[in-house]
């Protein structure tokens, strides 16, 4: 979360640049994240 808001900001800064390849990996990373510990949730309340 902390790198995406990163190049969100460097977006709005004139003699930065903000590579969007990277926000749209952290962005990835954190879907992927997120699923896999919804799926951990789900498998350790079966238990």
């Amino acid at each position: 979360m902390v790198g995406a808001a990163d190049e969100l900001q460097q977006y709005y800064i004139p003699e930065r640049t903000a590579s969007f390849a990277d926000i749209i990996g952290i962005i990835l990373v954190i879907i992927v994240l997120n699923y896999t510990q919804r799926k951990s949730a789900a498998l350790s309340s079966k238990s």
